[in-house]
């Protein structure tokens, strides 16, 4: 581009994803893809490529040491490596893959545990072992995922930052898309007959989505509705950010108080008798017997770090807190980059 007039030139196309492009150490420009995790030199006068390394998809940025070694770092596992140049795809390590979040968390049928890892979806076996089920790049994966609740066996739903309600399928069958653009939806909860209750924070609302994408109203005049869950009764809990509680709307969409005075509450989870609520400001989990309105605080100094500033950008999720079908509590530690397990309480 010419910095005086503004002309460009095209010096190549046919990028899968270029994330960054810079000369290395002998003036080669150089650019990463994302989409397939080549990294290529191109000549700036015939705009050919070489391939000078090879490594898994999801390449953020690049740098060059001052002796013209390579490193890379991944947006969709925060590893950092240092690559070799000559084509294979030996690299050396220097931060492991791991969460880049985690923020949002889904307990599956079987044991596993589904992950809203920012860019991408992971899933978490009863082992431990951590694999991703698709990301921003996958042309079979709705997009950059905000919430996530588990539904039937072999099925997610989701929310996006663009405002869909997705049926999510992590055995590769072809993904749903049941509700678009609607006004800024964060959590959801699967309800009777197939269908979802979505937190619609743009509006004040609680939606209803059913299988067939037909969405109604369960209630309005919500202060920034978050995060939901619902009992087995019908009964649903709602997290206000606006007002810094937690509700319970009925049959009916009357809306009535749970806990107030609290920060952020983000996560909720049911465990037996009692509402789980993982309150992100004082970084504290506490526990509301639902029979008693007792509440029990259950854990403190958690690292869950949301960021300071107060806009409600793509970076900005719901969720975080799971029950298992044992009991197990799951608790997604994004300030780092953990899941937690809490036990015996």
């Amino acid at each position: 581009m010419d910095i005086e007039t503004g002309a460009r030139e095209k010096v190549v196309d046919g990028l899968k994803s270029p994330p960054a492009v810079k000369f290395n150490r002998r003036g080669e420009l150089i650019v990463p893809q994302a989409g397939n995790g080549e990294v290529v030199r191109i000549d700036v006068q015939s705009g050919a490529q070489t391939v000078i390394a090879k490594v898994r998809p999801g390449i953020d940025n690049l740098a060059f040491s001052p002796d013209n070694r390579l490193f890379i770092s991944h947006f969709v596992d925060g590893g950092v490596d240092e690559v070799a140049t000559d084509g294979s795809s030996a690299e050396r390590i220097l931060v492991p893959p791991g969460f880049v979040g985690p923020w949002g968390l889904a307990c599956g049928s079987a044991g596993q545990l589904y992950v809203n890892d920012g860019l991408s979806l992971a899933v978490l076996s009863p082992t431990k072992e951590i694999s991703r089920l698709g990301g921003l790049l996958d042309n079979s994966f709705p997009g950059f995922a905000r919430s996530l609740a588990a539904g039937a066996p072999g099925e997610l739903w989701l929310t996006t930052i663009t405002g869909d309600v997705v049926q999510y399928f992590p055995n590769g069958q072809p993904f749903k898309m049941l509700a678009r653009k609607l006004q800024n939806p964060y959590g959801l909860a699967p309800v009777k007959a197939g269908a979802v209750v979505v937190a619609e924070s743009g509006s004040g609302k609680l939606l209803r989505v059913d299988a067939a994408g037909q969405v109604s109203t369960v209630t309005t005049g919500l202060a920034q509705p978050c995060e939901v869950v619902a009992a087995n009764d019908g009964t649903l809990f709602v997290s206000e950010l606006g007002k810094g509680r937690v509700v319970q709307v009925d049959a009916a969409g009357t809306v009535s108080s749970v806990i107030d005075k609290l920060d952020k509450p983000k996560g909720l989870a049911l465990r037996q008798n009692a509402l789980l609520v993982l309150d992100r400001g004082p970084k504290e989990l506490r526990a509301v017997n639902l029979a008693t309105g007792q509440q029990q605080l259950l854990a403190f100094q958690l690292p869950v770090g949301d960021p300071g500033s107060t806009s409600r950008g793509p970076m900005d999720f719901s969720g975080g807190l799971a029950v298992g079908n044992d009991g197990t509590i799951y608790i997604a530690g994004d300030g780092e980059g953990s899941v937690l397990t809490l036990r015996n309480v």
